[in-house]
């Protein structure tokens, strides 16, 4: 396990010291499946629960959006794409009804 003691306003995103997110407290951690939807195209995360097969939520990235894409952690908005469809991801973030704010994504091998 790792840990550090980052200061007051920084936490430890599991690799470095890294600015705390104030504005935003996540409600939502899965695991799933990359997707696209929609006439627009939307990125999606389709995930399970018990009892609750094939949830989809459309990922909505900020400027504060973090993404793991086995090339380092880096801002999403750097990104053209964020994977291919039925890339195993995990999402975290803070759920406000069918969309995900995405404060990381991160790829899964």
């Amino acid at each position: 396990v790792k840990v550090c003691d980052c200061g007051e306003g920084r936490c430890f995103d599991g690799k470095e010291c890294t600015k705390r997110n104030e504005s935003s407290e996540s409600n939502f951690e899965e695991k799933g499946y990359l997707v696209k939807y929609g006439q627009e195209k939307n990125w999606a995360l389709n995930y399970e629960e018990p009892g609750k097969p094939a949830l989809v939520v459309t990922l909505k990235f900020s400027e504060e959006s973090k993404c793991d894409l086995a090339h380092g952690n880096k801002p999403c908005l750097e990104f053209e794409s964020y994977g291919e469809v039925g890339n195993r991801i995990k999402v975290i973030g803070t759920q406000k009804e069918e969309v995900v704010v995405v404060d990381k994504l991160i790829y899964i091998e």
